[in-house]
């Protein structure tokens, strides 16, 4: 009865052997293969509804790059500030802001293309400042609000204060000498 036990023993021991083994070398690997394939699917089905929803939507995202590209400001440096400039008078006319400051910058960008970012600060009542922000962003000009920040002048909020900062978009690079300004 002994040696009937030993063996079941060794049995069983051989088994719970046999069955870590599987579980460490086999069944771990397997599982963890199976999580990362779930995943790898997951990701693959989500680029292809997105990659679906772009077909779609091909020519209308044609015909707004084509229009970006019409109002692009030009590759004359001067130029393209005098189109900034002109733009931003254009807005604070049709608005009645009045601009405090107004500071253009080129920066390049590593994708081949420059942006003039102009940093403003206008004050006017609500309606006005929310007329100038309307005209930018309604504006042919491929612009870009970058960020605002409102504050009051007057304990009754009645004169307020936009400090704002926008780009304009060129899609050649900028030169050399407006690198080392900038």
């Amino acid at each position: 009865m002994t040696e009937h036990r030993n063996k079941l023993l060794a049995i069983i021991a051989a088994a719970a052997a046999g069955l870590l083994i599987f579980d460490k070398l086999i069944y771990s690997n397997l599982s963890q293969s199976w999580h990362e394939q779930s995943a790898r699917i997951t990701e693959l089905r989500d680029q292809l509804a997105r990659g679906n929803s772009l077909l779609e939507r091909k020519e209308i995202l044609q015909e707004k790059w084509a229009g970006i590209q019409e109002n692009v400001l030009p590759d004359d440096s001067s130029k393209a500030e005098d189109s900034s400039l002109l733009a931003v008078s254009r807005w604070v006319r049709d608005s009645g802001v009045t601009v405090t400051s107004l500071t253009p910058r080129w920066r390049g960008h590593d994708e081949g293309f420059s942006t003039l970012d102009c940093r403003a600060t206008l004050s006017g009542n609500l309606d006005q400042l929310s007329r100038f922000l309307n005209e930018l962003e309604t504006d042919p000009l491929a612009v870009r609000l970058e960020s605002a920040v409102l504050a009051s002048r007057n304990e009754s909020g009645s004169v307020l204060t936009l400090d704002i900062l926008f780009s304009v978009l060129r899609l050649s690079e900028i030169e050399d000498s407006e690198k080392r300004r900038g």
